[in-house]
């Protein structure tokens, strides 16, 4: 497991045999968001994987800069060929964004961690 620990924010990565789980926590400054992006980005690149699963659970607040800081993060996994599956949206969360009117059209989200590896072995 790989850690990334800024004030407010942490990043978990664990590698279970071709799909990556990063789990981010608490709220991030912009900063702090894309130093994690690049953690997972760097992990990305040493690793041949399969999937990238994103899980949000512990970030019970996100705001539509730290969701675009999100975006960007699947947009450059994604140009690196591998997929990405983003779990742990809580309603609050979907709601805010929702009424922010965020983009979500194209991402792949879905409830939980056995899904999203389901999601990642059908592609």
């Amino acid at each position: 497991m790989h850690n990334y620990n800024a004030k407010n924010f942490r990043l978990n990565i664990h590698i279970n045999s071709d799909i990556l789980t990063a789990t981010m926590q608490g709220s991030g400054t912009s900063r702090e968001l894309e130093d994690g992006r690049y953690f997972i980005l760097n992990n990305v690149q040493e690793n041949s994987l399969k999937g990238v699963v994103l899980d949000l659970s512990g970030m019970n607040l996100i705001d539509s800069t730290e969701f675009r800081e999100i975006q960007d993060t699947i947009k450059m996994i994604e140009i690196l060929g591998v997929k990405v599956v983003l779990i742990g949206l809580n309603q609050g969360v979907i709601s805010h964004l929702v009424n922010m009117n965020i983009e979500l059209d194209g991402m792949r989200t879905t409830c939980s961690m056995s899904s999203a590896i389901e999601i990642l072995n059908r592609i």
